[in-house]
């Protein structure tokens, strides 16, 4: 025989599943619907794939504006110790 207490249990035990299921069902909404702003796979890894191209293209241009400056202070120099030369002699003179 169930006396009636077992039925207030399993009263607060449906309300229960009841207020659980209702919260997981706000929790999916809330989740899918701050969830939607963001990129899918395929639109991330398109724009990351562009934005490594030119992440690469610029470390090229560092490469080569790096070595540019190193010729240009070797010619500097260079320049400089002609100069030297230059004034030692016209002083010569």
């Amino acid at each position: 025989m169930i006396c009636n207490f077992s039925f207030v249990t399993l009263d607060s035990y449906a309300d229960e599943k009841r207020s659980q299921a209702n919260l997981e069902a706000k929790l999916e909404e809330k989740f899918t619907e701050k969830l939607k702003h963001l990129p899918t796979k395929e639109e991330f890894y398109t724009k990351m794939d562009a934005l490594m191209k030119e992440l690469k293209g610029m470390r090229e241009e560092i490469t080569t504006f790096g070595y540019r400056q190193f010729q240009h202070t070797d010619q500097l120099k260079d320049h400089e110790k002609r100069l030297i030369k230059l004034g030692s002699v016209s002083s010569a003179i």
